[in-house]
């Protein structure tokens, strides 16, 4: 396995471990947020890990489509996660793209 692809693999493991120190350094070592088309993403929305989820969209992670804002809502309502059930709403009411709502 390359190591990019080792890079990546860690990234979505931490995402979904909460590890934001480690995710934070996997990206300054070039790790790709946008992996597997939000991958790393969904692994922390899944999770419940704010923080990370607010850390990956201030460095240009991005969702699929629509279905991947629903899916990560439904996640969110799932983990009694309101804070971040609200930041996604907030992202689907205003047809917002992750780029507007990270600068916002």
């Amino acid at each position: 396995m390359d190591s990019q692809k080792k890079l990546n693999f860690e990234l979505v493991f931490q995402c979904g471990q909460g590890d934001i120190t480690a995710v934070q350094r996997l990206l300054k070592e070039g790790a790709n947020p946008c992996y597997q088309q939000g991958t790393p993403l969904m692994f922390a929305i899944a999770n419940g890990h704010c923080a990370i989820v607010s850390f990956l969209i201030k460095h240009d992670a991005y969702y699929a489509n629509q279905t991947f804002l629903e899916m990560a809502l439904h996640l969110a309502n799932r983990l009694d996660n309101v804070r971040l059930g609200n930041y996604i709403e907030k992202i689907i009411k205003n047809g917002q793209s992750w780029a507007k709502v990270k600068d916002a």
